[in-house]
């Protein structure tokens, strides 16, 4: 016995005694110092807790198999005290933190987890929460010692005791850098998104219909309208609509109403005249389309997109004033003679600009607003209508014409393009009168020609080639020195160096070939021709060169030469073969084809992913869609037509437009496959995120609910034995202690049934094969899940062949996973039910397993996730279980070269059947 001083009365000892029978008990003495018939004496008070020690023992082997699971979890688990210091973390936390776990266990968790050790105030407003009884989720960012940046997700929830007051935290830790990178790239591309629309140089402003106000208007409209989009929107419909340019507002009002009218299913494109804030005027080319919504197809929406084009009317405007004034100026003192005509709203065509020394009195003030009827009389526009209608449907023409005081003059007329429309044409004109006149006195008098030709508005050059091969040039006129830069003493020079240098050299073999002929032929016309001159500054102009001879008496042969500049009328030309080139040259196909099918144009691009739509025609896949499109395009209902196709595993979105020019329509196809293809991983990406996180939840849950339950059942037999062991009796004890017992078997099987699972992707570590005669594990498996079956009074039937061939594999695991299946079929199933396991070889190379039961069944729309980990079904009501003994046991099953199926019919039972490779089909692993 040990000694008791006065300072340690009440001292409270446990002590193992041995009794008489030699077994051991545990005793808990209270010794305390009490006064006995006037003396001081020791009263010691013994009760048995030998029970009560066990239960201990029992619950500290379950905590080691509870700490043991929780290694197990990929999840970071740490639990600290009211005071912010770590009592246990697992090695998944570790890992996630970038520490050992003996850094971690009874250090300040607010130390290792914020980074550079500064203290938060989060984390002590977090253990008020905890202390108050409050779960909570958040997120830290962690460093490891290279700096590396790693997010985690923490769970965190109040630890209670057995008395379920809190005395601490336990959180779950989750690693998700990664899903908070997408998250991120997601966010960035939104941004950027809604950044590009903000700052579009176009002004955008969106109308939600149903609630009646304007939601969105960027920089650009706020810019154009000089106002914000409050301001805006606190405007009256009849403010707003006096923004609108009187001159246009009836036209736009009437073109938004019957784009509404009519369904507003394609875009609308309106070009009218706006006021902004300050009364200025603005033009804007204004794009409007509606949203609709995807289910009702009613339209939610109409988004409008302005593209300023003031300062292009301005500069179209000062380019108008410059050719009627500026222009005009320019070209009044020239020789020859300059006009432009537009086509008045009756078709008349009427003069806005005549111009040069040719023009007489009737220049521009005499003839703005004037037909050529008004003018000459109805004869002489009989004879120009039909070249400027030529010219007014986009030719360019050149044509003589005799006014009618007798003059004759040579016309150029070119038309000017906007908007692919002939709004205008221009032309210059020489008069010819007196050359005519030259050619008839050519033959007579060289002094009377060369005086016309020092007027003439044409470079006029002659040249005598004499019978002994020589060329001498005799003259060149003003307008040849003022188109050529050469004087008559300078071109002799010219002349005398290598022949034709002063031709381009691209341009040298045609002339060469073509005057060849002209010479051989009959020479009664004068020759024609046109190539690029080289001036005397090194650069090239365009000549329209006409070329005629005569023969003096001697025999010399002289060659007039009559040259007209037209390097302007070939820039002209150059650039609409430029915009010509377009189709060839862009990188996306396209098509023209008549309202037949029949294809009229294929580009290159065209040509080379669709080799056969010209046969195709309308039978083809990428023009299958167009025929019951194309009469509502041509007839205004649509203004294009837009839809995507596929096509040989690429995508494209085909836009449709009508050619009235041509009757023809244009189809436009770009290829949008790697949008299409980054669409579809974007959906599979969120789609298995979002599979994941309902995983992780589902496994939250699980663990939540399947483990409190048996370890509440412990805590309330142990508090019973804690509080009343010594008034019960010997059967109660052992009922309460067998209940503990059965909790821990309880999560102990749940234990195993994790263990397995989070190690099943490495199953070939553990996988331990020796050879198995089934026979005998039938006999343990009776043994396993025997006492589970009788406790629902069913019956196990086992039915074996009479020979069955051994197999190869984990006996342990095989036992664990026709368990599983067992004790599902008898869980599932009423009691006093009977349970078949069924042995047989099926064609020699397997060997069948079944199990049947007479139970609830599975939903037949459910059968595809019954060995999905987690999965339970819709019917099970409130039995336990969490999901992963039919997912286990068909991993196993695979490892080992098995299947595992299942037949289910609701509240009629389940079948599931194993095949077992016989050792000789065992393929090589």
């Amino acid at each position: 016995m040990k000694r008791v001083s006065a300072d340690q009365a009440n001292l409270t000892i446990d002590i193992k005694l041995q009794k008489k029978d030699n077994q051991n008990i545990s005793v808990e003495s209270k010794i305390s110092l009490v006064t006995y018939k006037g003396q001081s004496s020791i009263l010691v008070v013994s009760r048995d807790i030998t029970a009560r020690k066990h239960a201990e023992r029992i619950l500290v082997e379950s905590e080691a198999k509870y700490r043991t699971m929780i290694e197990c979890l990929n999840e970071g688990i740490v639990i600290t005290d009211l005071e912010d210091t770590i009592l246990f973390a697992n090695s998944p936390a570790a890992d996630l933190l970038y520490k050992p776990i003996e850094k971690l266990v009874g250090y300040k968790a607010h130390e290792v987890i914020i980074p550079n050790g500064s203290y938060s105030k989060d984390f002590e407003s977090r253990l008020q929460k905890r202390k108050q009884g409050i779960s909570e989720r958040y997120t830290e960012v962690i460093f490891n010692t290279d700096g590396n940046e790693r997010v985690i997700e923490i769970s965190a929830a109040p630890y209670k005791n057995a008395e379920g007051e809190v005395v601490g935290t336990v959180g779950a830790m989750y690693d998700i850098t990664e899903q908070m990178k997408s998250q991120k790239e997601v966010i960035a591309a939104k941004e950027k998104f809604e950044n590009l629309v903000l700052n579009a140089p176009v002004g955008i402003i969106r109308w939600l219909i149903n609630e009646r106000k304007y939601e969105f208007a960027n920089r650009e409209f706020e810019r154009q309208s000089s106002m914000k989009l409050d301001e805006f929107t606190a405007l009256t419909h009849s403010e707003r609509l006096a923004l609108i340019h009187p001159d246009d507002r009836v036209r736009a009002t009437e073109v938004a109403n019957e784009w509404i009218e009519s369904g507003a299913y394609t875009p609308q494109v309106i070009q009218y005249r706006t006021f902004d804030k300050n009364g200025n005027i603005r033009w804007s080319n204004t794009y409007i389309y509606g949203e609709r919504d995807s289910v009702s197809d009613e339209l939610e929406s109409i988004t409008q997109i302005s593209v300023d084009i003031t300062e292009l009317k301005a500069m179209q405007e000062a380019l108008s004033i410059a050719q009627q004034e500026d222009f005009r100026r320019t070209v009044k003192n020239l020789q020859n003679l300059v006009v432009k005509m537009y086509r008045r709203e009756d078709g008349e065509f009427v003069y806005s600009l005549r111009e040069g020394k040719l023009a007489n009195e009737l220049t521009t003030t005499a003839v703005n607003g004037k037909t050529p009827k008004d003018l000459f009389g109805k004869d002489y526009e009989t004879k120009t209508l039909p070249f400027l209608q030529r010219t007014f449907n986009g030719e360019s023409v050149s044509f003589e014409a005799e006014l009618p005081d007798g003059r004759y003059f040579f016309f150029t007329l070119e038309p000017l393009f906007e908007n692919d429309l002939v709004q205008e044409i221009v032309g210059s004109a020489v008069e010819i009168t007196n050359q005519k006149q030259i050619i008839k006195e050519l033959h007579e008098s060289e002094n009377k020609f060369q005086t016309l030709t020092d007027v003439i508005p044409i470079g006029i050059t002659q040249i005598s080639h004499l019978l002994n091969g020589e060329n001498i040039v005799d003259y060149v006129n003003p307008e040849f020195t003022r188109q050529s830069y050469y004087t008559l003493e300078k071109f002799i020079e010219k002349s005398k160096e290598k022949e034709w240098s002063f031709i381009h050299p691209d341009d040298k073999p045609m002339i060469i070939d073509a005057l060849n002929q002209w010479h051989a032929g009959n020479r009664s016309e004068p020759f024609r021709s046109e190539y690029r001159f080289l001036r005397d500054d090194g650069k090239y102009i365009w000549l329209e060169v006409y070329l005629t001879n005569y023969e003096k008496s001697d025999g010399t042969i002289v060659g007039i030469q009559a040259g007209v500049d037209i390097t302007q009328k070939k820039i002209v030309e150059q650039r609409l073969q430029h915009l010509a080139s377009f189709p060839e040259q862009i990188p996306d196909p396209i098509i023209e084809l008549s309202e037949d099918g029949t294809v009229t144009y294929l580009n290159p691009e065209a040509q080379n992913y669709f080799p056969t739509i010209a046969v195709s025609g309308f039978d083809h896949k990428v023009l299958s869609a167009l025929p019951e499109k194309l009469q509502d395009i041509k007839s205004g209902e649509m203004s294009s037509y837009s839809i995507e196709i596929e096509y040989d595993s690429l995508y494209f979105e085909e836009r449709v437009f009508y050619i009235a020019e041509s009757n023809t329509f244009r189809v436009f196809l770009y290829d949008i496959t790697d949008r299409k293809r980054n669409e579809t991983e974007l959906e599979k990406t969120l789609k298995k995120e979002r599979e994941l996180y309902s995983l992780k939840s589902r496994f939250l849950t699980t663990v939540s609910h399947e483990f409190r339950t048996p370890l509440t059942g412990i805590q309330i037999s142990a508090e019973i034995l804690s509080s009343h062991a010594a008034k019960m009796d010997f059967n109660q004890r052992i009922n309460e202690i067998t209940k503990i017992k059965d909790r821990v078997h309880d999560l102990t099987m749940l234990m195993n049934d994790f263990s397995m699972q989070s190690t099943i992707e490495s199953i070939e570590d553990y996988y331990n094969p020796t050879t198995i005669h089934l026979s005998e594990i039938s006999k343990i498996l009776n043994t396993d899940v025997s006492n589970f079956i009788k406790s629902k009074f069913q019956t196990l039937v086992f039915n074996a062949a009479p020979t069955i061939p051994e197999i190869v594999g984990d006996e342990r695991m095989l036992r664990q996973c026709l368990s599983n299946i067992i004790l599902n079929a008898s869980k599932y199933s009423a009691n006093e039910k009977v349970i078949r396991v069924s042995i047989d070889v099926h064609e020699s190379q397997w060997i069948t397993i079944k199990i049947e039961d007479e139970g609830i069944g599975i939903p037949p729309d459910e059968l595809h996730t019954l060995f999905t980990p987690f999965s339970r079904a819709s019917n099970i009501g409130t039995r336990p279980g969490i999901g992963l003994g039919l997912s286990i046991a068909k991993d196993i099953l695979e490892y080992h070269g098995g299947t595992l199926t299942v037949k289910s019919t609701l509240n009629v039972g389940s079948v599931f059947t194993i095949l077992l490779p016989i050792p000789s089909t065992i393929s090589r692993r």
